[in-house]
Order: structure tokens, then sequence, then C-alpha cells
């Protein structure tokens, strides 16, 4: 199926060549009722992409986002050629935008299988203005922020430019049981809960650079985590089984004050 529905706003700003010689563009659509495979449509200006074969017909179109407006910068293919980075900036809470520290407008940074299905999102940044301009296939994205908390460190001046790198795993493993295993209160203050998990389960707490802030073995079930002393930010949540295999990559968990 070739493009041609055009009644909505379709507008691409990033396209490239992909290995089974077709291609594939980015942008945002403000298409409610768009014939999507991937991702659903929110409000207002969603991201789009289109991936087209060889002879530029149709393979797959998706939408993501939130009900707010997503603004699309850049977009590249993942180093390990396991699908694409999308990058750019949010105003949403909700839908596709994984907790963002404050409403403003932060980073957004998607991550999509080679067949468009939405592996992960996040919306790192601080209570004022944060701009992502591009990110780079090893996970590297760059912008500039006027905030000086929450994910953003060591801020200098009145506007910085604000460069991320996205060094832990930012993909759903196969055998994840997201629908079980859940975080809260998130946001947290003093402390969140990690549902669903067993005794003997390894917890790491990741921050925003993919450091590893704290490593905790679970005592029970209902695991509580205290997180009073932590800085405010997005950290990433990694659970292990008794074996050290890793059963849940995708638990973000945002700490507020």
């Amino acid at each position: 199926m070739s493009i041609s529905r055009f009644e909505y706003n379709y507008v691409a700003y990033d396209a490239f060549a992909t290995d089974d010689g077709g291609f594939i563009a980015f942008g945002e659509t403000g298409d409610p009722v768009a014939p999507i495979d991937q991702g659903s449509y929110h409000a207002n200006a969603d991201w789009w992409a289109v991936k087209l074969d060889v002879a530029g017909n149709m393979e797959w179109q998706g939408v993501y986002g939130g009900s707010e407006d997503e603004n699309f910068r850049r977009a590249a293919p993942v180093s390990d050629n396991s699908g694409y980075y999308m990058s750019g900036s949010s105003t949403s809470t909700d839908g596709d935008v994984n907790c963002p520290p404050s409403a403003g407008t932060n980073y957004y940074i998607v991550r999509l299988a080679l067949d468009g299905a939405l592996l992960s999102a996040m919306a790192p940044g601080g209570t004022k203005s944060d701009f992502c301009y591009a990110i780079t296939p090893s996970g590297i994205a760059v912008g500039g922020t006027y905030s000086s908390n929450y994910d953003v460190l060591d801020f200098k001046g009145q506007a910085d430019g604000w460069l991320i790198h996205l060094d832990f795993s930012t993909s759903i493993l196969p055998e994840e049981k997201v629908d079980v295993i859940s975080a809260y209160p998130n946001p947290a203050n003093e402390f969140f809960v990690v549902k669903g998990i067993k005794s003997g389960y390894n917890l790491r707490l990741n921050n925003i650079m993919g450091k590893t802030i704290r490593t905790i073995t679970s005592t029970s079930d209902n695991e509580k985590v205290s997180v009073s002393l932590l800085p405010t930010g997005l950290y990433n949540l990694i659970i292990s089984d008794e074996k050290g295999d890793i059963i849940a990559s995708k638990v973000m968990v945002s700490i507020i004050r």
C-alpha cells in the first residue's frame, strides 16, 4: 500500500535507508483516524513513523505520544540494528510519555522495534524547559535545558547544552511480565513498593545516566525501597531472579520532593 492519505497534516522531518533496501521516515501527524499498525493517536501533534519497502509501498506506520504536543526532531537506527530511536520534546504527562519529572517541556525519547512496535519511552528533564535535538545510534541524546533539578546535573547558567547517554537497557525483554511487576507510589517521595516479585530477587536502581545507585535483595513479594536520601529524578529499576536472569528492565520510577 502506498502513502496516499493526506487529508490531515503529515510532516516528515527525518528519513534514512534501511538494510532491506527500503526507507523509513519520521515526523508528526494530527490525524485522529490514521490507519496505523503500531501505537495509537492521542491528541494534537503526535509522532509518526512510516516504513516503506524498496518499491515505495507502505509496510507499516505507527503513531506515538500523549494528549499534549510532541515535537519531533531526529531519529537514528539503534546501533545493534534492532530498531530505531526517535528524539525530540514533549509537553505530555500521559499516553506513551513515561514518567516525566514535571509538567512542561521535557526531552522525549522512544525506541521502536523493526516493525514499529513501541519498546520503551522516556521523558527526562527538570521543572523548566528541556529540548532534545538529536540522538545517535549508540543512544546519546543532545539538546538544551533551562532546568537545574531532577535529571539535570551540574547546571552552569541560564541555559545549558545537555547530553545524556542511554547506556542501560531500554527494551522490553521477551519474558518481561510488565503487567505483573510494578512500583507504587510512582512518583515516589520517601519510598516505593515493588509488587509482583519474589523473595531473593535482585533489584538494581539506575539513574538516568545508567549509573547504579542502589542494589537490593528482596525479602518479600512486595519489597519496600527507601528513596528518601536519593536526588530527585527519573530512575530505571532492573529486576533479576535468583539465577541472575533479568526478568524486568523497563520499570521507571520518578522521585520527587
